[in-house]
């Protein structure tokens, strides 16, 4: 998906299904001031890096992401599609080690 400079891809409080890779563009973590109404910077999420995994697996986000370069591509990984994949990879993994030995 692509996103564009000051655009939000997730707030607080937006279901989490899914966790993401940056492909291309740099995006901020933001989370609230408790002393005003503004954000403050948490981290940046630099290109070819994962984020928001922590989040996905409490179901709910707990900070902001915001495209900070003009266009940002983001892939979106469903969580529940990444832990059949995983599943999968450890039933063969299982098997090659076992005939192994």
């Amino acid at each position: 998906m692509e996103i564009t400079k000051d655009e939000f891809l997730y707030k607080k409080g937006d279901k989490s299904n899914n966790f993401f890779f940056l492909l291309k563009g740099k995006i901020e973590i933001l989370s609230e001031s408790h002393m005003s109404d503004e954000f403050k910077f948490s981290k940046n999420v630099d290109e070819f890096e994962f984020f928001g995994i922590k989040s996905s697996i409490h179901d709910s986000r707990h900070d902001y992401a915001k495209a900070v370069t003009e266009k940002c591509w983001v892939l979106l990984i469903d969580k529940e599609f990444y832990e059949q994949i995983v599943k999968k990879t450890d039933r063969k993994s299982t098997r090659l080690n076992s005939s192994h030995l």
